[in-house]
């Protein structure tokens, strides 16, 4: 029983649809590699390089997994 006198609202159930990552950024190698769960559609709206490797049935876009093992992660350190 409402008694401040106030009106409820009625709770309404909402649907959010969650998508999960869907491709692994590989930057380093060895002890020094760091990974990050990214979605293919952000990273091909960033760049052409990315929308390129990821709509032309490239290696990458098949194992969902893009690999710089000579780059070093600078965010990281």
């Amino acid at each position: 029983m409402n008694t401040d006198n106030t009106k409820q609202q009625p709770q309404t159930m909402s649907t959010v649809r969650v998508q999960s990552p869907d491709v692994i950024v590989a930057v380093g190698s060895g002890d020094n590699m760091q990974e990050f769960e990214c979605y293919k559609i952000n990273l091909s709206f960033a760049a052409e390089y990315f929308d390129i490797m990821l709509s032309s049935g490239m290696v990458e876009d098949t194992i969902s997994r893009i690999s710089f093992p000579d780059k070093v992660c600078s965010v990281c350190t």
